[in-house]
C-alpha cells in the first residue's frame, strides 16, 4: 500500500485548513524521539502548566507519541487488516488526551478493557464537522472499525466553508468570515447545525454497519440526544476534588480521575447498551 493511500483520509479532511490547525501547533514541544514530544498545544511549561500538578510523578517524564499521521493512536496501517476488535474514538482535547499520559486517556483505557486495537481520530480544538469528515475519510480509506466512539465538541465550534479552503472557528480562534457568517452569531443555528451533524455521524455509522456510541460535553445536549453518555458530571461539577485530582498538567483539562470516571461510564454503557431504533430516534427529538 502506498503511503498516500494510507494518509488519504488525513489529507483529505483537512485541505488548506486555517485556524485550529495551524493555531493548536504554535507553541513549543521539544521532540524527544521519533514522532514523540514532550509538550503538546497549550500543555507546556510557558505560563500554561499547573506546576504542582506537573511535578506529579505520573505527569512529570509524559510525553506525546504520534502515529504516522499525527494522531495520539495505535498505528492504522499497521493493524487495518488485524483479527483483533478495534475501536476508533473521534472528538477533541478530553479524547485526545492534553495533558494526560497515554495509558491514563480514557480511550486507551476503555480500548485495553475489551483488548481492542485504540484507534483515535481526536485532535485538539476539533469540532463536530472536523470528527464527521474525519469518520468519513477515514471509512472511504478502507479501513473499519467495530465500535465508533464519538465524543461531540461544543456546538460553537464551527467550519467556514468556502471553495478553495476552509476555516475553523474555537473561541479564541476569529477573522473575519467568522463575524460574517450567521450560523456563528445564532445559538439556535449552532444547535441546529450540530445535531444536522450527529445525524450524519449517525447515518454514516449505519451505511457503513458500524455500532455508534455517543458521548456529549456541553451543557444541554442531553435534549437532543437523551441517549448519550454525559461526561459533565465526571468533570465540571467535582468542585469538592482536589485539582490534581480533577486536572490534567495544563490546569484546563480532565486529568486523573476525570479520565478514570470517563472510561467506566463507557465502559458501563457498552456492556449494557441496547441498539436504538434510529428512526424512533430521530421522531422523537424536539429538533426533527
Amino acid at each position: 500500500m502506498s503511503d498516500k493511500t494510507i494518509t488519504k483520509f488525513y489529507e483529505d479532511s483537512f485541505p488548506n485548513s486555517k485556524g485550529i490547525v495551524e493555531w493548536w501547533g504554535g507553541f513549543e514541544s521539544e521532540q524527544v524521539g521519533e514522532r514523540e514530544y514532550k509538550y503538546y498545544g497549550l500543555d507546556n511549561p510557558n505560563d500554561n502548566w499547573n506546576k504542582e500538578i506537573a511535578e506529579l510523578p505520573e505527569y512529570k517524564d509524559m510525553t506525546y507519541k504520534l502515529n504516522k499521521q499525527g494522531y495520539r493512536s495505535d498505528s492504522f496501517e499497521d493493524n487495518k487488516d488485524s483479527k483483533q476488535t478495534k475501536f476508533l474514538f473521534l472528538g477533541c482535547s478530553g479524547t485526545f488526551g492534553q495533558g494526560v499520559p497515554e495509558d491514563m486517556m480514557y480511550s486507551k483505557v476503555v480500548a485495553n478493557h475489551f483488548d481492542a486495537i485504540h484507534w483515535n481520530l481526536s485532535r485538539v480544538g476539533n469540532n463536530s464537522e472536523g470528527c464527521l469528515m474525519a469518520l468519513n475519510n477515514f471509512l472511504q480509506a478502507g479501513y473499519k472499525a467495530d465500535k465508533v466512539i464519538i465524543q461531540y465538541p461544543p456546538w460553537s465550534r464551527q467550519l467556514f466553508v468556502d471553495e478553495n479552503e476552509y476555516v475553523e472557528f474555537h473561541g479564541d480562534v476569529r477573522s473575519e468570515k467568522h463575524r460574517h457568517w450567521i450560523i456563528s452569531s445564532n445559538q439556535q443555528m449552532n444547535i441546529w447545525n450540530w445535531w444536522l451533524i450527529t445525524k450524519a455521524v449517525k447515518g454514516v455509522c449505519l451505511e457503513n454497519n458500524l455500532d455508534l456510541v455517543e458521548i456529549i460535553v456541553q451543557k444541554d445536549a442531553e435534549k437532543y440526544l437523551p441517549n448519550a453518555i454525559d461526561f459533565l458530571p465526571y468533570y465540571y461539577f467535582m468542585g469538592n476534588k482536589k485539582e490534581s485530582e480533577m486536572f490534567a498538567r495544563d490546569g484546563v483539562h480532565p486529568g486523573k480521575l476525570s479520565q478514570e470516571l470517563f472510561a467506566k461510564a463507557v465502559i458501563d454503557y457498552i456492556k449494557n447498551n441496547k441498539k436504538q431504533d434510529p428512526v424512533l430516534d430521530i421522531l422523537q427529538n424536539p429538533l426533527f
